[in-house]
């Protein structure tokens, strides 16, 4: 059986099928994958691409502060989309726990950052598009880099889960990801996305 497996090259039938998948069986089957987990990383960045670009559309609302329950509404639901995608329902509570520094942060974040977007939406006119604008790039940056992060995290657990006999996620976030870890790939994606945005 296993010369057959060698010689089917899996990986690659794993990979050929994932290209060729309509976007939402694309990521029922990524769900669905045991031990090819860069097909779940990829179809991960794509989630964390479409609520980026949901946060960015429902930011450009004209409406001051209106638009801050719908995108942490939405950035809650990409992260629980992320996590049941790499099958870590039963750990979601302990992910979560470990996370909740960054998803806190970001939430207060996004807030601070998108002050003075929001102020500027009060000026009628201009002032509207303007912050309109700068709160987009603020909240598609910020989805982002939390999306990517939180993606990352996920992978990089399940890799070693693989590597590891019993790994449960309290030991993978004592042992092998540290808050410090989390932020700086939050703050280096998160730098990386808002120097894109303003070129």
């Amino acid at each position: 059986m296993p010369a057959l497996i060698d010689k089917l090259d899996l990986q690659a039938l794993i990979e050929w099928s994932g290209t060729q998948l309509e976007a939402g069986q694309r990521q029922s089957f990524a769900m669905k994958q045991r031990h090819h987990m860069k097909l779940k990383r990829k179809e991960g960045i794509n989630l964390v691409g479409k609520a980026s670009a949901i946060s960015g559309t429902v930011a450009l609302t004209p409406i001051p502060f209106a638009d801050a329950p719908l995108l942490i509404a939405n950035q809650t639901k990409m992260v629980a989309d992320l996590i049941r995608m790499y099958d870590l329902k039963g750990s979601q509570h302990e992910f979560m726990q470990a996370l909740q520094g960054l998803i806190g942060g970001t939430i207060m974040a996004n807030l601070g950052r998108s002050a003075a977007a929001q102020a500027a939406k009060l000026v009628p006119g201009a002032g509207s598009i303007v912050g309109g604008a700068m709160n987009a790039t603020i909240a598609t940056s910020i989805t982002y880099a939390l999306g990517y992060t939180v993606n990352e995290v996920c992978y990089q657990f399940k890799v070693k889960e693989k590597e590891e006999a019993n790994l449960s996620v309290v030991d993978f976030f004592n042992n092998f990801m540290s808050p410090d870890q989390i932020q700086s790939i939050f703050d280096t994606v998160f730098k990386k996305k808002n120097d894109e945005s303003k070129k």
